[in-house]
């Protein structure tokens, strides 16, 4: 636990920073645990500019306000980061201000203050009257009220349900070269009437597109995010950092009208989450954050498994993965107890390679299974496998001075290095 000067109501994680907003309504920033710091730009003190969201992408801070604005900062680039590198030297030769070890469960911080107005992006252009979306009133213009973020992108959505994007937000050199792009694909129930799954399959096979559709919910993370609706018709789509006015939506035929309420994405592996307490994962293994099983104990075939009994031995001996799991597969909770138990999901989060999800029993008697469970779980977690290879680790690897393969000209201060993973193509 952190010992913060104001309680957290509300966090955000980038790929190797964090930023929340708290009771008072005030922004941190973290680049470490021990020294987070609070944006006390006078702007931000503006009732127009009240905090409504705070959105972290890969590298880049967020801030989505009641009225609807976006402001962007960066942590680890330009102006902002070389204020911070300052900082860091100075507080490190102040005795006073080094961060020592955690007591007991609480971690001291040395918290300050940033006086930099972060950058705001441009309002967002005027947009088409969206028909079709159940909605009975419309009088309010249209304004943003979620932002989700990703590597070097940005996607909004508006209280009549368009899907924007703005890119690229590498630094904040890159910000007059954007613009706030509408997705229209990811946005008109009469665009998805054209998509073949909706439209060229043949009667049996052909998914149903309810009559009226509004998305609700975006989310994103590292290379996509998704734009989803939910409900007994939901509809689940996703795209990417390249999405524009043209692009089409990647349409995942078991998602669709599954009564998806919440879709959340890791690095290279997915969760959506359903109103009837189901978690479906798909992806990338990455080190087990599908949450299918062990590998090496599921049958030849099955999701999370291997193909065959031959690539399972193979794949012992030489610790590979298993292949990705294409179609989203429920996710069982009752792991190494001797009989299933009906468990009930109702919330889940991802990030990098990990899933986690909040679940409770709905059958008595949970607490000798659940020792069972974490015994058996214990006793597993010694046998080397594929989590163990040396060459696969996560696509960012935090170095001194922080370094991004494949921008040139940027400098080495606030870039990161990308390693591509062998199973990268998971949404």
């Amino acid at each position: 636990m952190l010992k913060l000067p104001t309680p957290i109501r509300s966090i955000s994680c980038g790929r190797v920073h964090s930023s929340c907003l708290d009771s008072a309504n005030k922004i941190w920033t973290f680049t470490n645990w021990g020294r987070p710091f609070r944006l006390s730009s006078p702007i931000l003190s503006d009732p127009e500019y009240a905090p409504k969201q705070i959105e972290c992408g890969w590298t880049f801070s967020s801030l989505l306000t009641k009225s609807g604005h976006v402001f962007i900062w960066w942590p680890f680039a330009g102006s902002m980061g070389e204020v911070i590198e300052q900082k860091m030297q100075e507080m490190d030769s102040e005795g006073d201000k080094r961060v020592y070890a955690a007591q007991g469960d609480i971690i001291p911080c040395v918290p300050w203050d940033l006086d930099i107005t972060p950058t705001r992006l441009p309002p967002i252009p005027t947009l088409p009257d969206l028909p079709n979306t159940g909605d009975t009133e419309k009088s309010n213009a249209a304004q943003l009220v979620q932002i989700a973020g990703f590597d070097n992108h940005i996607v909004g959505l508006t209280n009549h349900g368009h899907v924007l994007k703005y890119g690229s937000l590498h630094d904040e050199t890159g910000v007059p070269h954007g613009r706030w792009e509408y997705l229209p694909h990811f946005s008109e129930v009469d665009r998805l009437r054209e998509q073949p799954a909706f439209s060229d399959e043949s009667d049996a096979a052909k998914l149903k597109l309810p009559q009226t559709m509004k998305i609700t919910h975006i989310s994103a993370n590292f290379l996509h995010f998704v734009a989803y609706s939910t409900g007994p018709s939901s509809i689940v789509l996703v795209g990417d950092t390249v999405a524009n006015s043209e692009s089409q939506p990647k349409i995942i035929r078991e998602l669709q009208n599954k009564s998806v309420i919440s879709v959340v994405i890791g690095d290279y592996h997915n969760a959506a989450l359903t109103a009837n307490g189901k978690l479906l994962t798909w992806g990338a293994y990455s080190n087990g954050a599908l949450g299918l099983g062990d590998p090496f104990k599921l049958g030849p075939g099955t999701p999370g498994g291997f193909a065959s009994s031959e690539d399972r031995t193979a794949a012992g001996r030489h610790l590979r993965n298993p292949p990705s799991v294409a179609i989203p597969t429920e996710v069982r909770f009752d792991h190494n107890l001797n009989k299933p138990r009906d468990r009930f999901c109702f919330a889940t989060t991802a990030a990098g390679w990990h899933t986690g999800a909040l679940v409770i029993d709905l059958e008595p008697g949970e607490g000798k299974d659940e020792a069972e469970q974490i015994e058996g779980l214990q006793k597993g977690s010694s046998r080397p496998g594929p989590s163990h290879r040396q060459l696969e680790m996560p696509p960012i690897v935090p170095l001194p001075g922080i370094f991004r393969v494949g921008h040139a000209g940027r400098g080495n201060f606030g870039g990161v290095r990308r390693i591509q993973h062998p199973d990268s193509d998971t949404s």
